[in-house]
């Protein structure tokens, strides 16, 4: 498992097949410690799939957001734009809840 503040990447082996859960520290509530999961197979290279749509949201000129579905459950990905080289990708999820990541902290997330 790789942990950062904002999230986490674990995976399962199950029978021959890989689950990935990539937990969440819930931004939308400062005063609460509040987290989720989202759950998905490596179908297609999925877990390349994602990085690269988050990674996208770094580029020089801003991308639109995207919808995107990570399992059984469809989460917006939005770029963030903040001084200081703070950028940020923003992922929010169907219920309302969202995480932030750098670009240093999606490396690390994903191991590149």
């Amino acid at each position: 498992m790789v942990k950062d503040k904002a999230a986490t990447l674990a995976y399962i082996v199950q029978a021959g097949d890989t689950v990935y859960h990539l937990g969440y520290i819930n931004e939308q509530y400062a005063h609460i410690a509040d987290g989720g999961t989202l759950s998905f197979r490596n179908t297609g290279g999925a877990v390349e799939a994602l990085y690269n749509v988050l990674r996208s949201m770094f580029a020089k000129v801003a991308p639109q957001p995207q919808r995107v579905t990570i399992g059984a459950e469809e989460v917006t990905v939005t770029p963030v734009r903040a001084s200081l080289n703070q950028d940020r990708v923003m992922v929010t999820t169907a219920g309302g809840g969202y995480f932030t990541l750098t670009a240093k902290q999606l490396n690390k997330l994903f191991g590149k």
